[in-house]
This record gives structure tokens, sequence and C-alpha cells, in this order.
């Protein structure tokens, strides 16, 4: 028991020893500079008709990528899609592509 306990201390000890330099400024601050977009027709979380398939092939891909107008109209309330500008011009999701792997 107490070997156990010891191995795992000295895990944790190196664990943290580990120098996070390319995540730090140099006064030890996170650093959190960079560019955010959310230009990409990837969702963040799988969607359930895509449950067992990690990755689309090419042609569901376009097809996904073609289905983005009507994926995001349908996921506002109706009372709110007649007061809003919904067209692609505006939201431009005939730019939004998935990203490389095509991932789901």
């Amino acid at each position: 028991m107490q070997f156990r306990l010891k191995i795992a201390a000295a895990a944790a000890v190196c664990a943290c020893a580990v120098h996070l330099s390319a995540q730090r400024t140099g006064d030890s601050h996170p650093d959190l500079q960079g560019f955010w977009t959310n230009g990409t027709a990837t969702p963040l979380q799988r969607p359930a008709e895509f449950k067992d398939k990690p990755t689309l092939t090419l042609e569901e891909a376009a097809e996904f990528e073609r289905g983005g107008l009507a994926r995001l109209i349908t996921t506002i309330p109706e009372e709110d899609r007649f007061a809003a500008d919904l067209n692609d011009i505006y939201l431009e999701t005939s730019s939004l592509k998935l990203l490389d792997g095509r991932r789901t």
C-alpha cells in the first residue's frame, strides 16, 4: 500500500514539474492571445444522427455543408424566425466548411 502511495506521489510531482512555457507569457500568466472564429460547419457536439459515425464521406460532407442554413434556422424558435434576417448573405453559411478529416 505504501509503495503505491509513493509511486502516485512521485507521478504527481513529475506531472506538476512539467514546464508549460508555450502556454504562458513571460510573467507566468496564461497566454490568451490568438484568433477565435466560429467559421466552421463542424458542430461543437456530435449530432444524434451521426452518433455511431465519427467521420463523413466526401459526398456526405458536401451535403452537410450545403444544408447549413436549414440546420441553423431549425435551431431558432419559430416565433423568432420571422423577425431576423435569416438568409445566406447575412449568415454566410455557404462559406462554412467542415474541418480537416470531415469529423462529425
